[in-house]
């Protein structure tokens, strides 16, 4: 007894393919919208993350004592905005260009440099949605665990800069004294 159809797949496993994957000529599916350009494929926009409630005095009474004028808080009130990840493109797209950070280019809070960065080519809307200002939180995304969630601030930075997509950027209230590399 054969489970096998007549180009010799399992019976309902592997559908035939179509002639473009078999070598023939016949061209892949064109996508349409969503798909296209800057379409998300049906996926909703995320919404917001709720607010979260004042902690509370319970919570507030677990937690270690703070110098005098310090406070806790949490970490999502002090953002603007929600986190964004930067930008990411291939090498081909490196050399020349806008100035880009890297994950290599901040440790222990700070900026390893000012300028002297790798180069990048972007267009204007990229160089928008990407560039990260002063005061500007960056947060290592990924790498090994020694290395995840490093950040720093930007500050004194000699020329406009984006950030790369193994990047998570945080915009803080104005007005705030915190430390990064205890964020």
């Amino acid at each position: 007894m054969s489970n096998a159809t007549s180009n010799n797949s399992p019976s309902g496993i592997n559908p035939p393919r179509s002639p473009f994957f078999k070598g023939g000529s016949q061209p892949p599916p064109r996508l349409s919208p969503p798909f296209g350009k800057g379409g998300r494929g049906g996926i909703s926009k995320p919404k917001p993350p709720k607010t979260l409630p004042p902690l509370t005095a319970e919570e507030l009474a677990e937690l270690p004592e703070l110098r005098e004028g310090w406070i806790w808080i949490r970490l999502g009130d002090i953002f603007t905005d929600n986190p964004k990840n930067g930008i990411y493109k291939s090498a081909e797209n490196y050399g020349s260009g806008f100035s880009i950070i890297r994950i290599d280019d901040f440790y222990d809070g700070v900026l390893c440099r000012t300028s002297g960065f790798k180069k990048i080519k972007l267009s204007t809307d990229e160089i928008r949605t990407f560039t990260a200002h002063v005061g500007d939180i960056l947060i290592n995304r990924v790498n090994s665990i020694e290395y995840l969630g490093k950040c720093c601030e930007i500050r004194g930075l000699s020329e406009p800069i984006v950030f790369e997509s193994n990047i998570m950027k945080i915009t803080l209230v104005a007005n705030l004294t915190y430390f990064p590399h205890s964020l």
